[in-house]
């Protein structure tokens, strides 16, 4: 018996030659028999295509998966992309949830992956955790609770896995809610290692469902040590699969020397392989309905009506504008999205559109600030930094002194705009992802009419 089939292994795609840099890790894990794999970025087609390969060579079915919280756009060009759940959860409208992790599961169903790696139950707390805040659908647990499995219900309709994440969070509300509407799985976050809270899972909240472990450091998941060594603390302390694990040959190596010793025991073993060949076989891939026209409309629609003002007014822009970047993820380690869409979006409505450092002298155009700042694991603090609340601090001395209207377009959560407690006229976008962008410029060509 191996152990190969608890583990699922990331893909990540490459600007310059896509998968192929992954040759090696996806023969490594197909040889190994990996039970799935978590795949980053991509086109639809060069993704549907994999898909269907991995599908095709592997000789277990498959999870394949993806972070999705935001649509399958987030991750794959030419999928739908939605608003954060931030943004959902700020209608309180349970049938918009729904709709969102219906959408998101039928993107995936067509491209072949099964597992959607959604929704986030933590909670949004001010100041909060740098890597939640608009991730999170709000801070009432019940209410988070109930949106949260309205998305579950949504997607699991499709015959696409749901990820309830990132457990224990800071209230099991939103988690309890996940399993009675009957969530295929739970990621595990600081409990990955701590038999005792995922005794409280399995036990006290009867969730017979798949357990996935984070990857060690990532949403508060702490561990030291050697991955293999790590990922045995893992499947001990009662996950049923990890995902990412780098080294698949290691890691399985490890896992089965320590099942043969009975630092696994057998009992153990046994249940984590049954539990992710049942769910794999439950989330087979088979045909599906595709996104709609519909759908792709109210994905947009939906993105517009999240876009508000939190202070002051919309200033009529007229025919033309200056864009001032204040970018606070530029220099984070993960790729950001391209920050010209919000001017593209503008120039595309009959708005000139011109990006500079700081507004120009000798005209009396607005300024707008498009100010971004999504949640990331390794962020200090949520929001924005000193650097970039000075930087926008200047830009609005200056507009003020040339007499210029002035609208901080706030890429981020709304409570970040007493980071910038001189600006008269703030608007929130919620996210700098493309969709963001593009409702945020639409938003403010409709007040301009």
């Amino acid at each position: 018996m191996t152990l190969a089939s608890l583990l699922v292994p990331a893909l990540r795609w490459d600007s310059t030659d896509g998968f192929e840099h992954q040759r090696p890790a996806i023969e490594a894990a197909l040889g190994a028999g990996a039970g799935g794999f978590v795949l980053f970025g991509g086109s639809r087609a060069a993704v549907t295509e994999l898909i269907a390969e991995l599908h095709e060579r592997s000789k277990i079915p498959l999870l394949i998966a993806a972070e999705v919280e935001r649509g399958a756009g987030q991750q794959f060009e030419g999928c739908v992309s939605l608003p954060p759940f931030g943004a959902l959860g700020f209608f309180e409208n349970p049938a918009a949830m729904r709709r969102a992790g219906l959408i998101t599961a039928r993107d995936l169903k067509r491209a072949g992956a099964n597992w959607a790696l959604a929704p986030v139950c933590n909670l949004d707390f001010a100041p909060g955790d740098p890597a939640i805040g608009t991730r999170a659908a709000g801070d009432d647990p019940a209410r988070v609770g109930a949106l949260t499995a309205e998305w579950i219900d949504g997607c699991q309709s499709e015959g696409v896995m749901a990820c309830a994440k990132h457990f224990p969070g800071q209230d099991l509300t939103p988690f309890h809610s996940g399993v009675d509407a009957g969530v295929a799985s739970v990621m595990t976050a600081a409990a990955t290692f701590s038999p005792p809270a995922l005794s409280i899972l399995r036990e006290r909240m009867e969730f017979d469902g798949l357990i996935a472990g984070d990857a060690p450091g990532a949403h508060g998941t702490i561990a030291a040590g050697p991955e293999h060594e790590i990922a045995v603390h893992a499947i001990v302390a009662g996950c049923d699969v990890l995902l990412t694990a780098s080294d698949v040959t290691g890691v399985t190596r490890a896992l089965d020397t320590a099942a043969q010793r009975g630092a696994i025991s057998a009992e153990r073993a046994r249940d984590a392989l049954q539990r992710r060949d049942r769910w794999a076989l439950w989330a087979r891939p088979g045909a599906g309905r595709e996104p709609s026209l519909d759908d792709e409309i109210w994905s947009r629609q939906v993105a517009d009506a999240s876009v508000h003002l939190v202070r002051g007014a919309m200033p009529r822009v007229g025919s033309a504008v200056e864009i001032v970047l204040v970018d606070d993820d530029a220099a984070g380690a993960s790729p950001v999205p391209s920050r010209a869409v919000f001017a593209g979006a503008l120039r595309e409505l009959e708005i000139e559109a011109n990006v500079l450092e700081v507004g120009s002298a000798g005209t009396r155009v607005p300024v707008l600030i498009a100010a971004f700042s999504d949640p990331a694991a390794g962020k200090s603090a949520p929001g924005f930094s000193g650097e970039a609340r000075d930087r926008v601090k200047r830009v609005l001395e200056v507009s003020r002194e040339q007499k210029r209207d002035t609208l901080v377009v706030l890429f981020s959560h709304p409570r970040h705009a007493a980071h910038f407690p001189g600006a008269p006229n703030v608007l929130c976008a919620w996210g700098g992802e493309s969709p963001m962008q593009a409702a945020a410029a639409r938003v403010i060509a409709r007040a301009s009419r």
